[in-house]
């Protein structure tokens, strides 16, 4: 019994002196701004707009609406842009492509992007129905940080 106490202790300790703190193991600010200035795309739905500002909000982003043309100005540390692309089938209007690129002077040019798999069937199980988890998902990836949201 003494042997398997002694084991289990000797475990514990190794597994806590392996652990790391939150602020070693989650990417802490993996991006050195904290406002990004959100290039307006009117070739895209609002709805795809709101679901990305929304996002970058969440991240703990101050978000500044931006035209391309005051993009000339160069006030903001990073821009966003955005393509969006929707389909309709049988009344119902789904994601097909999204693109979400972040600029700025230190990093240059990052994007992600995702596309629908033109030959899965369509259900309502296909992520792409609903955007806005899928949008979630592309500033995950692009603005990785400690927690998602």
């Amino acid at each position: 019994m003494s042997g398997l106490r002694f084991l289990t202790i000797l475990t514990s300790l190794a597994i806590l002196s392996g652990c790391a703190t939150e602020q070693d193991y989650f990417i802490k600010d993996s991006f050195p701004y904290e406002e990004v200035c959100l290039v307006d795309n009117k070739n895209v739905p609002a709805s795809f707009f709101f679901y990305l500002k929304k996002a970058l909000i969440d991240k703990g982003l101050n978000i500044r609406t931006v035209s391309s043309v005051d993009m000339k100005s160069k006030t903001c540390s990073a821009y966003v842009f955005y393509e969006a692309e929707y389909k309709k089938k049988a009344a119902q209007n789904y994601l097909a492509s999204a693109k979400i690129l972040l600029f700025s002077q230190k990093e240059g040019l990052l994007s992600v992007e995702m596309k629908k798999n033109r030959d899965a069937p369509d259900s309502l199980l296909d992520e792409m129905i609903d955007p806005e988890p899928t949008v979630r998902r592309l500033v995950n990836r692009l603005l990785p940080r400690n927690s998602p949201w």
